[in-house]
């Protein structure tokens, strides 16, 4: 498969959770948690919705628990016996999917009194092949993002991988809205005039999911398998850092000359602070901008389990 030519279609370990913070500013307790596998090649980032951690934590252990060190056997065996790179990203989306299967019914059988127990996330696989290419495997469902980040010398590229499922990103998909007002709108402090016959609905679509784990109607998992480049640096980030921060001002943390954990931090103090002085999406004041959650990987440096 070529740059560019896109696939959508049990190695128990205890991963070391972390949230973007461990507090709110009313002191109330992180809901987002990130995971760092860096030898497994597994990162993510999860959210749980209505205040549950251990929602978001649900997510990422299954992640764990489906794409773990053994699982790099598998894709390596898999192209010994010559199977194509469409192939394998077929066998990945398999098991993206089942984890994100697992992770829904867990939620599902945690819901008490008829509330649902809700979470999104975004979880990534890097794999390095004995031949030397290293390829990127997405799963995705709600509003966690992951992006692509191209150092160059006119200060780099960013792309986003992930798209949204948010009511928003559905009326762009139907014309009834332009990319350009949901864009403004997905920013918390946008002052931009919202016309037309949506215009007053759209700051509630920006936060109105229709895919989402643990509710009772049916959800879906976005899959994108690529290759990746020794220059490629991947980012992860939960809506409260990319709520709150243009593409462009993550591209410029992004190009710093930092390591990956001190991007990492970088992005999520500056959402945060952002965050504490500007008002939401709602029309109303943040109340948790401190609930900011990023992952940050440079392929070139990114060393896997021999």
């Amino acid at each position: 498969m070529n740059r560019g030519e896109s696939s959508f279609f049990r190695n128990s370990t205890h991963p070391s959770w972390e949230s973007g913070m461990e507090h709110s500013l009313e002191q109330q307790p992180s809901t987002d948690c990130v995971l760092r596998l860096p030898k497994e090649g597994l990162f993510g980032v999860a959210d749980g919705k209505a205040g549950s951690k251990e929602a978001a934590q649900v997510v990422l252990t299954e992640a764990v628990e489906g794409l773990g060190n053994r699982f790099d056997e598998t894709l390596n065996r898999l192209r010994a016996r010559g199977f194509s790179d469409a192939q394998i990203a077929v066998s990945v989306s398999m098991a993206m999917n089942g984890l994100f299967q697992r992770a829904h019914a867990a939620l599902r059988g945690q819901a008490r009194d008829g509330r649902p127990v809700l979470a999104t996330g975004t979880v990534a696989k890097l794999h390095a092949f004995p031949d030397g290419t290293k390829y990127l495997y997405l799963g995705h469902v709600g509003d966690t993002r992951a992006w692509r980040f191209v150092p160059e010398d006119s200060g780099g590229r960013l792309e986003r991988l992930t798209t949204d499922d948010s009511q928003l990103t559905r009326w762009v998909a139907e014309g009834k809205i332009t990319t350009a007002e949901a864009e403004s709108v997905e920013q918390y402090r946008s002052k931009t005039e919202l016309s037309g016959p949506y215009g007053a609905e759209l700051p509630a679509a920006a936060g109105r999911l229709h895919n989402i784990l643990g509710h009772e109607q049916p959800f879906s998992v976005q899959f994108l398998a690529e290759p990746l480049s020794e220059k490629d640096i991947i980012i992860l980030t939960n809506n409260r850092v990319h709520g709150n921060m243009t593409p462009d001002e993550i591209r410029q943390i992004a190009a710093l000359p930092l390591s990956d954990d001190a991007v990492a931090k970088q992005l999520q103090k500056t959402a945060e602070e952002i965050g504490r002085r500007a008002p939401g999406t709602h029309g109303r004041d943040r109340r948790m901008a401190g609930d900011a959650a990023a992952v940050v990987v440079r392929v070139g440096e990114w060393r896997p389990r021999s």
